[in-house]
């Protein structure tokens, strides 16, 4: 069977992206279209070294590609039973403006397999507008496979969802992974226009999925 890094990657080319590049098992992509790129990596600690991804993107392919450099994104995925990532530590990253826009996209080899079941005849979209799907997601505890799809169309915005009347509960958290969900979408619509309130609802969705409780 193929590898969650496989899976992601055929997420990708499935809707328009090419692959242009690799810098040590770090995938460079791009769209057929847009001037939009993504990095895709398994390795966390690229993080910690970014200055150094940066000037290999740099000397290899800005060049080339010269509107890369404001328009690419960094993927990490990793394992959650293997590695422990603190929420704080989450935010961190994906709030760290500096070389990269970032996104980590947890999964387990046990949510990966039961997803792929659950794929065989369906999309990911397309399983994503299922109600079925949806409710297990609600009810689910841990990083189950419901959970690990509405991360995956999360992180990857330019999944298209399709065109059918879904309850705005779905539209508005397919992204999310807990029971609690409905609280997060009550406080995010309670939010003030100010950067602080918008860090803490970005709080609040890793918390919840981290299968965390919204303080009240």
């Amino acid at each position: 069977m193929e590898t969650f890094r496989d899976f992601i990657i055929k997420e990708f080319t499935a809707n328009g992206y090419d692959i242009i590049g690799n810098l040590e098992n770090i995938l460079l992509l791009k769209n057929h279209v847009h001037e939009d790129y993504w990095l895709i990596t398994e390795d966390v600690v690229c993080y910690q070294e970014q200055a150094n991804l940066f000037q290999e993107m740099q000397n290899s392919y800005y060049t080339d590609y010269p509107l890369a450099e404001k328009n690419i994104s960094l993927l990490i995925l990793y394992d959650a039973k293997s590695l422990t990532i603190d929420a704080n530590e989450i935010i961190a990253i994906e709030n760290d403006p500096i070389y990269f826009k970032k996104y980590m996209l947890a999964y387990t080899y046990e949510s990966y397999i039961s997803l792929m079941d659950l794929l065989a005849n369906s999309s990911v979209a397309d399983l994503a507008m299922n109600n079925d799907i949806f409710s297990k997601m609600m009810g689910e505890e841990e990083l189950g496979p419901a959970t690990l799809l509405y991360n995956i169309m999360h992180k990857l915005p330019f999944i298209p969802l399709r065109q059918q009347t879904v309850d705005s509960q779905k539209q508005n958290i397919f992204f999310s992974a807990k029971s609690n969900a409905g609280q997060l979408i009550g406080f995010l619509d309670s939010l003030p226009d100010q950067e602080d309130a918008i860090n803490q609802a970005i709080w609040e969705l890793v918390k919840v999925e981290n299968n965390e409780e919204i303080d009240n």
